[in-house]
């Protein structure tokens, strides 16, 4: 049954991301003239794909509070669309918190729950980065970009 597996990989990536308000707490690591990040942002993943199922989200807000080299803040609900080429399908993704955030001159570096990581580059107008997600042996690699809201 090949639909099953689409469906049991978007089951897992609910439940991790329903665990996101558990923060890990946050990584230190000091970088000299970081970026502000703090304030409001909308943020969206597209092209996440394991080679069979490739998924994205539309635009979510994002909050975030700044200490120096280290970052935390919520994510607003979004809606994770997936396909396996025969069959496209959309699920609610849970609000929850940003954890385990560092940015390094322009680097930056956070979770959105565990096994939910993403890297990016600040570029002054906006983020934009890499993202993988592994669970239960599964992994999703794609692209991420968030704007900075006025």
């Amino acid at each position: 049954m090949p639909c099953l597996r689409p469906m049991r990989l978007l089951a897992i990536i609910l439940i991790a991301a329903c665990g996101a308000d558990s923060p890990l707490g946050p990584n230190l690591g000091a970088g000299p003239s970081n970026a502000t990040l703090a304030g409001d942002w909308t943020m969206s993943f597209g092209d996440m794909t394991d080679g069979s199922l490739t998924c994205f989200t539309d635009n979510f807000p994002v909050t975030l509070s700044q200490n120096g080299a280290a970052f935390s803040g919520t994510f607003g609900s979004a809606t994770l669309t997936c396909t396996n080429g025969i069959t496209t399908w959309s699920h609610p993704m849970p609000a929850g918190q940003v954890a385990n955030g560092s940015i390094a001159t322009s680097i930056v570096n956070f979770d959105l729950a565990p096994g939910l990581h993403q890297t990016g580059t600040w570029t002054g107008a906006g983020i934009r980065g890499t993202a993988r997600w592994v669970f239960s042996g599964t992994a999703l690699d794609g692209a991420w970009s968030a704007s900075h809201l006025p």
